[in-house]
Protein backbone atom coordinates (compact mmCIF):
# COMPACT_ATOMS: atom_id res chain seq x y z
CA UNK A 1 0.00 0.00 0.00
CA UNK A 2 3.02 2.41 1.15
CA UNK A 3 4.42 2.14 -2.01
CA UNK A 4 1.33 2.59 -4.69
CA UNK A 5 0.35 5.60 -2.37
CA UNK A 6 3.39 7.34 -2.93
CA UNK A 7 3.80 6.84 -6.28
CA UNK A 8 0.47 8.32 -7.03
CA UNK A 9 0.83 10.86 -4.55
CA UNK A 10 4.52 12.19 -6.55
CA UNK A 11 2.10 11.83 -9.44
CA UNK A 12 -0.35 14.36 -8.18
CA UNK A 13 -3.26 11.93 -8.18
CA UNK A 14 -4.38 12.72 -4.55
CA UNK A 15 -7.68 11.43 -4.27
CA UNK A 16 -6.39 8.32 -5.59
CA UNK A 17 -3.89 8.01 -2.79
CA UNK A 18 -6.68 8.75 0.16
CA UNK A 19 -8.58 6.01 -1.68
CA UNK A 20 -5.73 3.45 -1.19
CA UNK A 21 -4.50 4.84 2.18
CA UNK A 22 -8.43 4.30 3.35
CA UNK A 23 -8.47 0.75 1.59
CA UNK A 24 -5.31 0.33 3.88
CA UNK A 25 -6.64 1.50 7.42
CA UNK A 26 -9.48 -1.52 6.92
CA UNK A 27 -7.01 -4.09 6.37
CA UNK A 28 -3.44 -2.76 7.94
CA UNK A 29 -4.01 -2.86 12.00
CA UNK A 30 -0.28 -2.49 13.02
CA UNK A 31 1.11 0.69 11.64
CA UNK A 32 0.01 4.30 11.70
CA UNK A 33 1.31 4.43 7.55
CA UNK A 34 -2.31 5.03 6.58
CA UNK A 35 -3.19 7.44 8.59
CA UNK A 36 0.15 9.47 7.94
CA UNK A 37 -0.03 9.62 4.75
CA UNK A 38 -3.32 10.93 4.54
CA UNK A 39 -2.52 13.25 6.67
CA UNK A 40 0.06 14.11 4.04
CA UNK A 41 -1.76 14.57 1.16
CA UNK A 42 -3.99 17.15 2.74
CA UNK A 43 -1.44 19.31 4.07
CA UNK A 44 -0.04 19.52 0.74
CA UNK A 45 -3.73 19.98 -0.25
CA UNK A 46 -3.21 22.50 1.99
CA UNK A 47 -6.61 21.19 3.84
CA UNK A 48 -4.59 21.38 7.41
CA UNK A 49 -7.99 20.82 9.50
CA UNK A 50 -8.30 17.61 7.56
CA UNK A 51 -4.37 16.70 7.80
CA UNK A 52 -4.68 17.29 11.48
CA UNK A 53 -7.63 15.16 12.11
CA UNK A 54 -5.69 12.45 10.74
CA UNK A 55 -2.65 12.72 12.30
CA UNK A 56 -4.77 12.74 15.28
CA UNK A 57 -6.27 9.93 14.63
CA UNK A 58 -2.85 8.28 14.35
CA UNK A 59 -1.97 9.58 17.24
CA UNK A 60 -4.88 8.22 18.96
CA UNK A 61 -4.34 4.40 17.54
CA UNK A 62 -0.52 4.72 18.22
CA UNK A 63 0.01 6.84 21.32
CA UNK A 64 3.24 8.48 21.58
CA UNK A 65 5.03 7.40 18.36
CA UNK A 66 7.97 10.28 17.98
CA UNK A 67 6.91 10.89 14.07
CA UNK A 68 3.41 11.63 14.58
CA UNK A 69 4.18 13.81 17.88
CA UNK A 70 6.66 15.52 15.40
CA UNK A 71 4.35 16.14 12.38
CA UNK A 72 1.35 17.09 14.88
CA UNK A 73 3.66 19.96 16.24
CA UNK A 74 4.26 21.07 12.61
CA UNK A 75 0.87 21.42 11.26
CA UNK A 76 0.24 23.18 14.43
CA UNK A 77 2.62 25.91 13.43
CA UNK A 78 1.52 25.68 10.26
CA UNK A 79 -2.38 26.38 11.47
CA UNK A 80 -1.33 29.03 13.74
CA UNK A 81 1.22 30.63 10.70
CA UNK A 82 -1.97 31.08 8.28
CA UNK A 83 -3.71 32.72 10.45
Amino acid sequence: YNKLSYNLFIRKRFAESIAINKDALLKIHNTPDPYMNIARVFWTEQHVDSAIYYMHLADSNFPGNPTIQESLKDLEAHKTMKK
